[in-house]
């Protein structure tokens, strides 16, 4: 990614086997804010308990390139820091992502 002037991002979600993939935004500049405003259901059918308790929900930011995407920020969150939230939910919250 070195060298280029924009990106052209999308968010992956794993958690427990599970995955799904925002859409891509295009051409974003180092100066852009960009805010997805989506909302990703991952099926976690047939897990049990103490599963769900060690999981943990992995969202990566990459560059969509011609082959295979760049890894621009990572964050992990676990599910049971979800859940004691109230509503188990998190919403609207700034995370700062690294890159791994």
């Amino acid at each position: 990614m070195s060298g280029e002037d924009t990106v052209d991002p999308y968010v992956e979600v794993k958690c427990a086997g599970a995955s799904k993939s925002t859409d891509c935004k295009k051409k974003i500049t180092m100066d852009s804010k960009i805010v997805y405003n989506t909302h990703l259901f991952l099926e976690l059918k047939k897990k049990d308990t103490e599963e769900l308790n060690n999981a943990s929900i992995e969202i990566m930011c990459h560059h969509k390139g011609f082959f295979k995407g760049d890894m621009i920020g990572k964050i992990d969150v676990t599910l049971s820091k979800i859940y004691n939230k109230k509503g188990h939910v998190m919403l609207h919250q700034k995370m700062g992502m690294t890159n791994p």
